[in-house]
Protein backbone atom coordinates (compact mmCIF):
# COMPACT_ATOMS: atom_id res chain seq x y z
CA UNK A 1 0.00 0.00 0.00
CA UNK A 2 1.22 3.36 -0.68
CA UNK A 3 2.40 5.73 2.11
CA UNK A 4 -0.01 8.53 2.10
CA UNK A 5 2.39 10.77 4.76
CA UNK A 6 5.34 12.75 3.45
CA UNK A 7 8.11 14.66 5.09
CA UNK A 8 9.14 17.94 4.16
CA UNK A 9 11.93 20.39 4.85
CA UNK A 10 13.80 23.36 4.14
CA UNK A 11 12.24 26.85 4.33
CA UNK A 12 11.01 27.50 0.90
CA UNK A 13 9.88 24.12 0.05
CA UNK A 14 7.98 24.39 3.86
CA UNK A 15 6.68 27.67 3.22
CA UNK A 16 4.77 26.35 -0.21
CA UNK A 17 3.29 23.58 1.43
CA UNK A 18 1.85 25.63 4.62
CA UNK A 19 0.74 28.09 2.55
CA UNK A 20 -1.77 25.61 0.77
CA UNK A 21 -5.20 25.38 2.27
CA UNK A 22 -5.98 21.37 0.86
CA UNK A 23 -2.41 20.12 2.84
CA UNK A 24 -3.22 18.28 5.96
CA UNK A 25 -0.18 19.17 8.44
CA UNK A 26 0.22 16.80 11.08
CA UNK A 27 3.28 18.07 12.99
CA UNK A 28 5.97 21.00 12.21
CA UNK A 29 9.50 20.94 14.08
CA UNK A 30 11.79 23.87 13.88
CA UNK A 31 13.89 26.37 16.12
CA UNK A 32 12.85 29.19 17.45
CA UNK A 33 14.03 31.25 14.80
CA UNK A 34 12.70 29.30 11.77
CA UNK A 35 8.87 29.69 14.04
CA UNK A 36 10.24 33.50 13.90
CA UNK A 37 10.41 33.14 9.79
CA UNK A 38 7.29 31.56 9.36
CA UNK A 39 5.34 33.90 11.18
CA UNK A 40 6.97 36.37 9.40
CA UNK A 41 5.97 34.80 5.96
CA UNK A 42 2.50 33.70 6.27
CA UNK A 43 0.06 35.59 6.98
CA UNK A 44 -2.32 34.60 10.89
CA UNK A 45 0.19 31.75 10.68
CA UNK A 46 -1.77 28.88 13.24
CA UNK A 47 1.11 27.49 15.89
CA UNK A 48 -0.97 24.53 17.28
CA UNK A 49 0.89 21.86 15.45
CA UNK A 50 4.56 23.28 15.75
CA UNK A 51 7.34 21.63 18.24
CA UNK A 52 9.77 24.06 19.04
CA UNK A 53 13.27 22.07 19.13
CA UNK A 54 16.79 22.13 18.84
CA UNK A 55 18.28 21.94 15.02
CA UNK A 56 20.15 18.54 16.57
CA UNK A 57 16.16 16.73 17.07
CA UNK A 58 15.33 17.91 13.50
CA UNK A 59 18.65 16.25 11.80
CA UNK A 60 18.14 12.92 14.33
CA UNK A 61 13.65 13.18 13.52
CA UNK A 62 15.03 13.31 9.49
CA UNK A 63 17.62 10.59 10.01
CA UNK A 64 15.19 7.96 11.32
CA UNK A 65 13.06 8.60 8.39
CA UNK A 66 15.55 8.11 5.67
CA UNK A 67 16.95 11.38 5.13
CA UNK A 68 20.42 11.72 5.62
CA UNK A 69 22.27 14.71 5.45
CA UNK A 70 19.42 16.66 4.91
CA UNK A 71 19.70 20.46 4.13
CA UNK A 72 16.49 21.18 6.36
CA UNK A 73 17.36 24.74 7.69
CA UNK A 74 15.97 24.23 11.05
CA UNK A 75 12.73 22.95 9.94
CA UNK A 76 10.86 19.40 8.75
CA UNK A 77 6.87 19.49 8.26
CA UNK A 78 5.09 16.41 8.26
CA UNK A 79 2.40 16.47 6.12
CA UNK A 80 -0.21 14.24 4.32
CA UNK A 81 0.28 13.77 0.57
CA UNK A 82 -1.72 15.91 -1.31
CA UNK A 83 -5.30 14.30 -2.57
CA UNK A 84 -5.15 14.49 -6.48
CA UNK A 85 -7.83 15.00 -9.01
CA UNK A 86 -9.56 12.58 -10.85
CA UNK A 87 -7.80 11.75 -14.21
CA UNK A 88 -10.97 12.52 -16.50
CA UNK A 89 -11.69 15.18 -15.04
CA UNK A 90 -8.53 17.13 -15.58
CA UNK A 91 -8.60 15.31 -19.35
CA UNK A 92 -12.03 17.15 -19.54
CA UNK A 93 -11.24 20.28 -18.27
CA UNK A 94 -7.63 20.88 -19.72
CA UNK A 95 -5.62 22.18 -22.61
CA UNK A 96 -2.07 21.36 -21.99
CA UNK A 97 -0.54 18.63 -20.40
CA UNK A 98 2.44 16.38 -19.64
CA UNK A 99 2.65 12.47 -19.68
CA UNK A 100 5.41 10.99 -17.70
CA UNK A 101 6.66 8.00 -19.29
CA UNK A 102 8.11 6.02 -16.28
CA UNK A 103 10.55 9.03 -15.19
CA UNK A 104 12.33 7.64 -12.38
CA UNK A 105 14.46 10.59 -10.97
CA UNK A 106 12.34 12.98 -8.07
CA UNK A 107 14.38 15.90 -8.80
CA UNK A 108 13.98 15.32 -12.39
CA UNK A 109 10.14 15.11 -11.51
CA UNK A 110 10.10 17.93 -9.34
CA UNK A 111 12.34 20.37 -12.17
CA UNK A 112 9.49 19.37 -14.83
CA UNK A 113 6.69 20.65 -12.37
CA UNK A 114 8.65 23.79 -12.07
CA UNK A 115 9.01 24.42 -15.55
CA UNK A 116 5.24 23.25 -16.02
CA UNK A 117 4.06 25.99 -13.80
CA UNK A 118 6.07 28.73 -15.72
CA UNK A 119 4.86 27.45 -18.85
CA UNK A 120 1.20 27.34 -17.92
CA UNK A 121 1.03 23.53 -18.05
CA UNK A 122 -2.66 22.33 -16.55
CA UNK A 123 -1.12 18.61 -14.88
CA UNK A 124 1.10 16.13 -15.23
CA UNK A 125 0.21 12.42 -15.11
CA UNK A 126 2.98 10.36 -14.59
CA UNK A 127 2.95 6.09 -14.34
CA UNK A 128 2.29 3.98 -11.12
CA UNK A 129 5.28 1.66 -12.02
CA UNK A 130 8.49 2.59 -12.44
CA UNK A 131 8.26 6.23 -10.86
CA UNK A 132 8.22 7.93 -7.47
CA UNK A 133 5.04 9.08 -5.67
CA UNK A 134 5.16 12.52 -3.99
CA UNK A 135 8.35 13.06 -1.84
CA UNK A 136 10.60 15.57 -0.24
CA UNK A 137 12.91 15.84 -3.06
CA UNK A 138 10.62 15.75 -5.76
CA UNK A 139 8.98 19.26 -4.17
CA UNK A 140 12.45 20.75 -3.35
CA UNK A 141 12.89 20.52 -6.59
CA UNK A 142 10.02 21.98 -7.63
CA UNK A 143 10.28 25.09 -5.61
CA UNK A 144 6.82 25.48 -4.34
CA UNK A 145 5.01 24.26 -8.34
CA UNK A 146 3.91 21.27 -6.67
CA UNK A 147 1.39 22.42 -4.87
CA UNK A 148 -0.18 24.44 -7.72
CA UNK A 149 0.57 21.19 -10.58
CA UNK A 150 -1.39 18.46 -9.91
CA UNK A 151 0.45 15.39 -10.36
CA UNK A 152 -2.02 12.53 -11.28
CA UNK A 153 -0.89 8.72 -11.77
CA UNK A 154 -2.24 6.39 -14.39
CA UNK A 155 -2.02 2.36 -14.58
CA UNK A 156 -1.74 2.39 -18.20
CA UNK A 157 0.07 5.35 -19.98
CA UNK A 158 -0.45 4.04 -23.61
CA UNK A 159 -4.57 3.88 -23.05
CA UNK A 160 -5.02 7.50 -21.39
CA UNK A 161 -2.77 8.78 -24.35
CA UNK A 162 -5.91 7.17 -26.31
CA UNK A 163 -8.42 8.56 -23.91
CA UNK A 164 -6.87 12.19 -24.57
CA UNK A 165 -7.12 11.54 -28.51
CA UNK A 166 -10.54 10.79 -28.19
CA UNK A 167 -10.92 13.67 -26.02
CA UNK A 168 -9.41 15.70 -29.47
CA UNK A 169 -5.88 15.90 -27.85
CA UNK A 170 -2.78 15.68 -30.28
CA UNK A 171 -0.11 13.73 -28.38
CA UNK A 172 3.42 14.32 -29.09
CA UNK A 173 6.42 12.87 -28.26
CA UNK A 174 10.26 13.84 -27.27
CA UNK A 175 12.48 11.39 -29.04
CA UNK A 176 16.34 11.95 -29.81
CA UNK A 177 15.61 9.85 -32.85
CA UNK A 178 13.14 11.40 -34.33
CA UNK A 179 12.76 13.75 -37.76
CA UNK A 180 10.79 16.39 -36.97
CA UNK A 181 13.07 19.48 -35.61
CA UNK A 182 10.79 21.09 -32.71
CA UNK A 183 10.72 24.38 -33.75
CA UNK A 184 8.90 23.55 -36.82
CA UNK A 185 6.35 21.86 -34.79
CA UNK A 186 3.81 25.35 -34.06
CA UNK A 187 2.98 25.61 -37.66
CA UNK A 188 1.04 22.56 -37.31
CA UNK A 189 -1.55 24.10 -34.61
CA UNK A 190 -3.69 26.94 -33.73
CA UNK A 191 -3.97 28.21 -30.12
CA UNK A 192 -7.60 26.36 -29.81
CA UNK A 193 -5.42 23.25 -30.08
CA UNK A 194 -5.59 20.71 -26.94
CA UNK A 195 -1.98 19.01 -26.55
CA UNK A 196 -0.29 16.91 -24.50
CA UNK A 197 3.34 15.98 -24.43
CA UNK A 198 5.33 12.95 -23.81
CA UNK A 199 7.95 12.47 -21.94
CA UNK A 200 10.51 9.15 -21.77
CA UNK A 201 12.59 7.44 -19.60
CA UNK A 202 15.48 9.06 -18.37
CA UNK A 203 17.93 6.14 -19.87
CA UNK A 204 15.57 4.43 -22.35
CA UNK A 205 13.44 6.90 -23.66
CA UNK A 206 9.60 6.29 -24.32
CA UNK A 207 8.56 2.95 -24.54
CA UNK A 208 8.05 1.31 -28.02
CA UNK A 209 4.03 1.32 -27.30
CA UNK A 210 4.25 4.50 -25.99
CA UNK A 211 5.98 6.11 -28.58
CA UNK A 212 3.43 4.24 -31.22
CA UNK A 213 0.66 6.02 -29.38
CA UNK A 214 2.10 9.60 -30.27
CA UNK A 215 0.67 11.77 -32.85
CA UNK A 216 4.33 13.48 -33.53
CA UNK A 217 7.36 12.62 -32.47
CA UNK A 218 9.68 15.54 -32.34
CA UNK A 219 13.31 16.07 -31.45
CA UNK A 220 15.79 19.00 -30.38
CA UNK A 221 18.54 19.88 -33.12
CA UNK A 222 22.00 19.58 -30.99
CA UNK A 223 25.24 19.79 -31.74
CA UNK A 224 26.98 16.45 -31.15
CA UNK A 225 30.41 16.99 -32.02
CA UNK A 226 31.32 17.98 -28.52
CA UNK A 227 30.95 14.49 -26.55
CA UNK A 228 27.69 15.47 -25.42
CA UNK A 229 24.61 13.59 -27.66
CA UNK A 230 21.30 14.79 -25.63
CA UNK A 231 19.94 16.96 -22.76
CA UNK A 232 19.01 15.77 -19.56
CA UNK A 233 15.04 15.29 -19.67
CA UNK A 234 13.88 18.03 -17.40
CA UNK A 235 16.06 20.76 -19.64
CA UNK A 236 14.36 18.69 -22.73
CA UNK A 237 11.20 19.05 -21.19
CA UNK A 238 11.73 22.96 -20.52
CA UNK A 239 12.53 23.42 -24.24
CA UNK A 240 9.45 21.65 -25.44
CA UNK A 241 7.29 23.76 -22.97
CA UNK A 242 8.44 27.04 -24.19
CA UNK A 243 8.22 25.84 -27.70
CA UNK A 244 4.76 24.56 -27.59
CA UNK A 245 3.33 27.33 -25.06
CA UNK A 246 4.09 29.68 -28.50
CA UNK A 247 0.88 28.14 -29.66
CA UNK A 248 -0.84 28.81 -27.29
CA UNK A 249 -0.01 32.93 -27.91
Amino acid sequence: MMDKKNLVYGKHSTLSILRNKNRRIEKILCTNSSLTFLRQNIPNFDAKNVDVVESQLITKALYSNGYKNALHQDIVVFTQKLIQPDINDIILTSKFLVLLDELQDSQNIGAIIRSAALFNVDALISTFHNSPDENSHMIKAACGAFEYIPFIKTVNLSQTINTLKKNNYWTIGMSCDANQPLDTLSKNFSKDEKIAIIVGNEEKGMRKMVEKSCDFLVTIPVNQSRGVDSLNASNATAIFLYEISKIFG
